[in-house]
């Protein structure tokens, strides 16, 4: 996959646009292994050292067929940290509390926010795990296009790690970036974890 250039080369094929709706099909063909590729991605983060320090945790909801975060909700939930999933208000992302059992209804742009939300201040957070539709080797990271994880890194105080969340075939050589664009630290895939620069 990485070898196909309209994948590695988003900017030949028409940029973002483009590379959006490949990278959509070629991780909505992924099948019922998508939960094993998950468990085994969650074994990788919750091995980090950086996951090990944290002790207030973001983690999103899966939506469609982004890999399932369940099997990682459910392990760093047992283990007491502080969990919380992103609620979106007036389209920007605030971190809210979450406990297993909280009920969960579909936000504004389709993943599952809790239904009361006890927002938690962005500078609070020691990690947040971030969904794309693809990353590269240099922690860039190609988003749905709508800004709103972008914006919020931005507010995450210094310090704070960022984990790209993602299956193997979402991790290319190259992902074209504009200047708004953040990228993450670490990227954690079900066959491997990629070190961007240090996060201390």
């Amino acid at each position: 996959m990485d070898d196909d250039p309209s994948v590695t080369n988003g900017t030949a094929t028409g940029g973002k646009a483009m590379l959006r709706a490949r990278m959509r099909g070629i991780r909505a063909a992924i099948g019922e292994e998508r939960y094993a590729l998950a468990g085994a991605a969650a074994e990788r983060l919750l091995g980090l050292p950086e996951v090990e320090a944290a002790r207030t945790v973001m983690v999103h909801a899966t939506h469609r067929w982004e890999m399932p975060t369940e099997p990682l909700i459910e392990r760093l939930a047992a283990t007491g940290r502080t969990l919380l999933l992103p609620v979106v208000r007036e389209e920007r992302i605030r971190p809210a509390a979450y406990r297993p059992g909280d009920q969960l209804l579909p936000g504004p742009h389709g993943p599952a926010e809790p239904v009361e939300p006890t927002e938690v201040p962005p500078g609070d957070v020691d990690l947040v795990v971030v969904p794309g539709l693809a990353f590269d080797r240099a922690g860039r990271r190609l988003g749905q296009g709508g800004g709103h994880y972008d914006r919020f890194l931005r507010e995450l105080r210094t310090g704070a790690v960022r984990v790209g969340w993602c299956f193997h075939v979402q991790l290319l050589d190259s992902v074209p970036v504009g200047p708004g664009d953040e990228r993450v630290h670490i990227v954690v895939t079900d066959e491997e974890v990629v070190r961007v620069h240090p996060t201390a």
